[in-house]
């Protein structure tokens, strides 16, 4: 006759604490390290450490309605410098994330709580230059704690890599270029095209990750054609990688023929499969660059058809429409 087990797994011992019971005794013993005290609301309880000597370095501005909290420290301001005089590019990175921290119950209108960052990558490693807790999204109070940070007596970023948040380029654009957003696109299309070379300390860019991933929840990839959307994330990946702005012309005339052709014919003087042909070329080896032809001898032999030539078969082209 098999024995009973001495004891089972689901088996709770009496004097053993519970999960939550450890939980708040390492709270309680963390709060203890930190000298933090209780108080009623938590913005108070960080304008207490403020007072701190050890921590009033550290925390540079606080508000209380709507909250937000600037902190950062004199190691980081060192760390900042040092990589700019041995990186050449300088380039920093700006991100947001809002899974953190939860949002004021003591304040009925209290909105989302929002950590935003600033790092450094250099030798597969990532080091934390800035932070700022807000309840506060807009342009203009991000380009405030952006210009708090460079009244730190430190120079501007020659890079800055964001997501495609318009508060952290409109901020990064008034804080680093003193000009919005619209006016700095603007500059740099004078610059591309007419060759004005622009007075600007620090370069905007949009990370490739958000942007692909941007792309990728357009309401036109919906239907579930994983070799469609494959195709055009090749497509935008062309696009993304021209050297110039008439590589970047040919390449965008060629994926806008191809998405918005209704049909598709099979032979070789149709635009649409010409296009999409040299797409595919393209994408087989990113290393070649785009064929220099004008459009002219592309279309030489399209722009005009034999009458008493038989109609080329076509078949419906897999468009975004």
């Amino acid at each position: 006759m098999p024995r009973a087990p001495l004891y089972s797994p689901d088996d709770v011992y009496s004097d053993l604490p519970k999960e939550n019971a450890l939980r708040n005794a390492k709270y309680t013993e963390k709060k203890k390290d930190l000298g933090l005290k209780p108080f009623s609301h938590p913005v108070l309880a960080v304008e207490d450490l403020k007072s701190d000597p050890k921590y009033s370095e550290a925390i540079h501005e606080i508000s209380l309605n709507k909250m937000y909290v600037m902190y950062w420290l004199p190691e980081q301001i060192s760390l900042y410098k040092l990589f700019m005089n041995k990186d050449p590019i300088g380039s920093i990175c700006i991100d947001a994330t809002g899974s953190l921290i939860r949002s004021l119950s003591a304040n009925d209108n209290s909105k989302r709580i929002i950590l935003y960052y600033q790092i450094i990558s250099s030798f597969q490693n990532h080091r934390s230059l800035l932070q700022f807790v807000s309840e506060k999204h807009d342009a203009n109070t991000l380009s405030y704690w952006l210009r708090e940070w460079l009244r730190s007596g430190i120079d501007a970023p020659k890079q800055v890599i964001t997501d495609f948040s318009l508060a952290l380029l409109n901020a990064a654009a008034l804080a680093f270029n003193n000009m919005p957003l619209s006016q700095y696109i603007d500059e740099c299309y004078k610059d591309v095209t007419d060759g004005v070379s622009i007075e600007k300390t620090t370069i905007l860019r949009i990370d490739v990750a958000h942007l692909c991933k941007f792309v990728s929840m357009w309401r036109c990839f919906d239907n579930n054609n994983r070799h469609q959307k494959d195709f055009y994330m090749r497509c935008l990946n062309l696009i993304r990688n021209s050297t110039s702005l008439d590589e970047f012309k040919q390449l965008l005339t060629a994926v806008l023929t191809v998405a918005y052709s209704d049909y598709e014919d099979d032979n070789d003087k149709n635009v649409c499969s010409r296009y999409k042909l040299l797409l595919l070329n393209l994408m087989k080896n990113e290393s070649e660059t785009l064929p220099e032809f004008p459009e002219d001898h592309l279309f030489a032999d399209m722009t005009t058809v034999d009458e008493d030539s038989e109609a080329p078969s076509t078949h419906r082209a897999k468009s975004l429409k």
